[in-house]
């Protein structure tokens, strides 16, 4: 079962759920909860809460969201580049530094196949609405939640107020969502782990949309350039045991890493069974 949350005070995050409860006959209601502000029950019997905590700050979802396969955090993403996007990503802290949530060199548990359906269909709903414009991607891994033993995906609207109060923005990705929970797009040729790239994957993407491949975390460019192999091994180890679902290859932007980066992750594909893709 797939549930969702988001904050109350994320005009995105509240928009998108605000019309996935319309179009899934959701019924909401306030409670007592200091936390869970707002409990929606959607069609199917499906979860939604929205949270008074920023979503970076819902270390906590276990305690809601019992025998889910998946929590989806609906969202708002900025950026200073002001570019309007659709964008899902994993959480996680990377590196040795976690300033926006969770702990330091933690990365939450994800499930794949059903966290790039999501991906390919926001791409198709964004296709059919001639959002040329828009980047439409996954992220790399990045900030807190890391506690929780529930997989979470984030789904986000970027980048600026224009975008996050944007309701055909809302609908578009309750479009997804629904076709997400139908099944469709859910399937993978591979699921993969990602090495480099820039913090917007789009080499990875088109891999997700082209030749279905789902990718788990993502560890960009600008990480790798922060760890040492120590470091390095520990994060493959991590986002290994966070995958709750079988990797089969870990792709690599090759000139994202130093020779010795390299051959430590080729040594630790090969300790796994893995496949090593090289770009």
């Amino acid at each position: 079962m797939i549930g969702f949350a988001y904050s109350i005070n994320d005009p995105a995050g509240r928009g998108m759920a605000y019309k996935l409860a319309e179009r899934l006959d959701g019924v909401c209601v306030n409670t007592n909860d200091p936390r869970a502000v707002v409990r929606c029950v959607l069609k199917n019997n499906i979860v939604m809460i929205g949270f008074s905590d920023d979503v970076i700050y819902l270390e906590y979802l276990d305690d809601y969201f019992k025998d889910h396969d998946l929590v989806a955090i609906l969202s708002r993403h900025s950026s200073a580049s002001h570019i309007p996007s659709l964008t899902i990503h994993y959480t996680g802290n990377p590196r040795r530094e976690a300033s926006f949530g969770g702990d330091p060199m933690s990365l939450s548990f994800t499930k794949p196949s059903i966290s790039t359906a999501f991906l390919r269909n926001i791409f198709r709903a964004a296709q059919e609405n001639n959002l040329s414009s828009y980047s439409i991607s996954y992220e790399a891994t990045h900030h807190g939640p890391t506690r929780n033993r529930v997989p979470i995906v984030f789904l986000e609207i970027g980048s600026s107020e224009i975008e996050w109060r944007n309701p055909l923005l809302h609908d578009l990705w309750s479009h997804a969502v629904i076709k997400t929970l139908s099944g469709e797009e859910v399937g993978c040729s591979k699921i993969v782990l990602g090495f480099g790239g820039p913090h917007y994957s789009d080499r990875f993407t088109r891999l997700a949309i082209e030749k279905r491949y789902c990718f788990t975390h993502i560890i960009p460019r600008y990480v790798l350039k922060e760890l040492d192999n120590n470091d390095l091994s520990y994060v493959f180890d991590e986002a290994y045991r966070k995958t709750l679902e079988k990797i089969d290859s870990v792709v690599v932007e090759r000139k994202s890493l130093t020779s010795e980066q390299y051959h430590l992750l080729e040594e630790k594909a090969r300790e796994k069974d893995l496949e090593m893709i090289r770009l």
